[in-house]
């Protein structure tokens, strides 16, 4: 049993460090979101007082599960920031740059301990050397129990608001023997102080007033320990191994579902059709409830941006203010950890080629400090994330000959303004002059292309010279089960998203353009090229004589897709083609249909790149 309870109890204490190291990133994620707030409002005490617990929990936490120097060496910035909450430090940046240096060593500390390697002492002992610098020696001794010297700011909750007749004691304003007399009375005792021209109304409203003041940061404190204690009881913490073995199991029970509902529809039994409505019904419910539990706020993405912004601004010389927007907006799981790399590239891309230095922006007449605005919102059944700068724009010209250069195009295209700045997601495209640390050597635009195609999202571009650029990610809300329409090309199914889709309209098989033998038609006064699915995936045999036009969007431009029909929505379930097929162009993945056979999704978007790319 010895050995046994040996294994148990070390099992445990790893569980316990596990979720200590947990706990510890999401404590630094919330005070680097406090110090940079901090930087803007630096007599905030909220934000102090945010900085300070955070530290005080790892430096307790710390100790408690075995890291000794993550205790340590938060124990030292702790006492630095207890100064500050006692007026005698003040906010300024070099302080917030040490505490923000101080963040990051104390994630390589807890990294090092993770990985079982020797942690970079130095980094820590010249942080310390510099708070010691700005930190006074010692502080005054405290005037009264309970009350830090030199702020008044912060004022001390008491625990229940102290009655007037003792405020007015307490400051020398009454008698204890007139306060006996006033009592007596019926009255309210400071009118019957003021009336007895024992105390000045003066005194008696500035004893009110501080009484009211109590009484408000009580009620305050006590609403606050009230949500907190809710928040706590309201969620737990779930792996997300476990959320995603949950998704898999619900994905299998909607593809059952399907197969019971289509044999049931032709079964003929009211009463088996009727149990397979509602087991359509109730897997919905628990389908839209599983992916909900998945769906997470994109804030506290945007929220680790705001250091990058700081830090790569003040490393090239300029003064950028980072906005944001839409930190509610929620997103899955998945989506989101896979979203920040991209967002980071095109952050950099702004800040680096975008917004221009200070001299720069006063000679063009704007202001010195220039703007990044990061905001996400839902459309429909997406979610739309856009990186928004008021710094130099794109210049159409300058990227057109860039890409003649390096015969991307010939001289002679005739290419819309969209088609020229789409260019800079080419591979290898750069209009940078020069190469730098930061940027410039055309991977970044490039890499963001193929990761929000890899989500199956899009990226589109907007920009004018003088004023700016736009770039707009639009993403689906999860990656595990969509909305899609199923169609027929061939004896082959397809799903296309539905989230893609605007119209299904019937097509005559030489309804193209004859004289010019371009596959066009004209849809209610617009032309809407198209392409047969046939075409594009070598599907044999003959078409029907009336075929189906789906018009799908895509890119920024409306293009249609031939099949031979329509069959209708579908709850499409995506599974993962094996590696032989993984990097087949036009294909997003595959799902089950309810008979059991199988039917391939299709990636629009890589489909019209394939069968353009012969041609151009």
């Amino acid at each position: 049993m010895g050995e046994g309870g040996l294994n148990v109890a070390m099992s445990h204490d790893e569980m316990h460090r596990a979720a200590f190291l947990e706990e510890a990133a999401e404590l630094l994620g919330e005070l680097e979101e406090a110090l940079l707030e901090l930087e803007s409002r630096p007599q905030d005490a909220d934000l102090v007082n945010r900085v300070f617990r955070a530290m005080h929990t790892l430096k307790g936490s710390g100790a408690m599960f075995g890291f000794e120097d993550v205790a340590a060496f938060a124990h030292e910035v702790e006492t630095v920031f207890d100064k500050v909450r006692c007026g005698l430090i003040t906010v300024g940046k070099e302080l917030l740059d040490l505490n923000l240096a101080a963040r990051d060593h104390v994630k390589h500390l807890l990294e090092c301990a993770r990985q079982g390697t020797p942690p970079d002492t130095d980094k820590g002992d010249a942080i310390l050397a510099g708070l010691a610098r700005i930190s006074p020696p010692k502080a005054p001794p405290p005037e009264r129990e309970g009350a830090g010297a030199g702020l008044p700011e912060i004022p001390a909750i008491p625990e229940e608001p102290k009655k007037l007749g003792e405020i007015l004691l307490e400051k020398g304003d009454l008698d204890p023997q007139a306060l006996s007399a006033a009592l007596a009375g019926q009255k309210r005792l400071g009118q019957v102080l003021v009336e007895a021209g024992l105390v000045a109304s003066e005194k008696v409203e500035a004893a009110l007033a501080e009484q009211t003041l109590a009484r408000e940061l009580r009620d305050a404190r006590e609403q606050k320990d009230k949500g907190e204690q809710k928040q706590g009881e309201a969620s737990i913490r779930v792996a997300a191994e476990k959320l995603d073995w949950l998704v898999n199991l619900v994905g299998e029970l909607v593809i059952v579902q399907s197969q019971i509902s289509q044999i049931g529809a032709g079964s003929g039994n009211a009463a088996f059709v009727s149990l397979a409505e509602q087991l359509e019904r109730l897997s919905g419910e628990l389908r839209d409830s599983t992916l909900g539990i998945r769906m997470l706020p994109i804030g506290a993405t945007f929220n680790k941006f705001r250091r990058l912004v700081r830090d790569l601004s003040a490393e090239l010389g300029k003064e950028i203010e980072l906005v944001t927007r839409g930190e509610e907006t929620e997103l899955d799981k998945t989506v989101i950890e896979r979203i920040s790399d991209p967002l980071v590239h095109l952050l950099r891309n702004a800040i680096d080629h975008g917004v221009e230095t200070p001299a720069e922006r006063l000679a063009l007449g704007k202001d010195a400090k220039g703007t990044i605005e990061l905001t996400a919102e839902h459309e429909g059944s997406e979610v739309v994330i856009r990186v928004k700068d008021d710094g130099a724009g794109i210049d159409p010209a300058k990227v057109r000959a860039k890409a003649v250069e390096r015969g991307l195009i010939a001289q002679h295209d005739g290419l819309s303004r969209n088609e020229i700045l789409g260019l800079i997601f080419a591979p290898g495209f750069s209009t940078a002059d020069k190469v730098s640390s930061v940027s410039g050597r055309g991977v970044g635009m490039d890499v963001v292309k193929r990761a929000i195609e890899a989500l199956r999202g899009q990226v589109e571009i907007d920009s004018a010279p003088g004023q700016g650029s736009v770039v707009a990610i639009r993403l689906p809300l999860t990656l595990a089960i969509i909305d899609g329409l199923q169609v027929l090309a061939g004896d082959e199914y397809y799903v296309l998203p539905l989230s893609l889709v605007e119209e299904c309209v019937e097509l005559a098989r030489d309804a193209g353009d004859a004289e010019s033998g371009k596959q066009i038609v004209n849809l209610r006064g617009k032309i809407v090229s198209y392409v047969r699915l046939r075409d594009c995936f070598a599907i044999p045999g003959e078409p029907p004589a009336i075929e189906q036009l789906i018009v799908v969007s895509s890119e920024g431009r409306r293009v249609g897709l031939v099949v031979d029909h329509v069959i209708g929505e579908h709850q499409t379930v995506i599974k993962s083609l094996g590696p032989l097929y993984r990097d087949l162009p036009g294909l997003a993945g595959a799902t089950v249909r309810g008979d059991g056979r199988m039917a391939l999704i299709v990636d629009i978007s890589g489909l019209l790149k394939s069968v353009d790319r012969p041609g151009s």
